[in-house]
């Protein structure tokens, strides 16, 4: 697996599972602007955001129609992803409001789980579309996933 590869699929991950910050774990901050994370959970859910995140990654990259079915093969383990994702974000949610740290911890491994089980599945669906994308292309996927700084071009931050 080459380095900029290595790269390109944790950014997807965040892309897919967790849209633009809507989602904080323990171990990694996934800070896109200035707004709170209370604040991103009651705006939006990554559930809401996947079908913008799956329209900009389909623009930047210039799928062609020859790649479409690659794409949409990749885009739907996102939505499903994204999905999944949600339901953890809820119940995370709902623990919060219980004062149990045991439930609060439950629901972070769960939340985890669901992200680690999500990048199982969006591996062979990202590898399958990078295959067939041009040089230009793969280049163009690896710069706007480049970790600069620490941040991805997306403002995600590296982990």
């Amino acid at each position: 697996m080459t380095s900029k590869f290595r790269y390109l699929l944790p950014s997807l991950v965040v892309l897919g599972l967790v849209g633009a910050a809507s989602v904080t774990l323990p171990s990694v901050a996934f800070a896109a602007d200035k707004t709170t994370v209370s604040d991103n959970n009651a705006a939006q859910k990554p559930v809401d955001h996947a079908d913008a995140r799956i329209k900009e990654l389909h623009t930047e990259l210039k799928i062609t129609a020859d790649q479409e079915p690659q794409f949409e093969k990749l885009a739907e383990v996102m939505r499903d992803n994204a999905k999944e994702m949600s339901a953890a974000v809820e119940k995370t949610e709902a623990a919060k409001k219980t004062p149990s740290a045991l439930d609060d911890l439950k629901a972070y491994q769960e939340r985890v789980q669901v992200h680690a089980d999500g990048l199982k599945n969006l591996i062979p669906a990202f590898e399958g579309l990078y295959t067939v994308l041009s040089d230009e292309q793969k280049k163009s996927a690896d710069e706007m996933f480049s970790h600069t700084g620490g941040e991805h071009k997306h403002g995600h931050k590296a982990s």
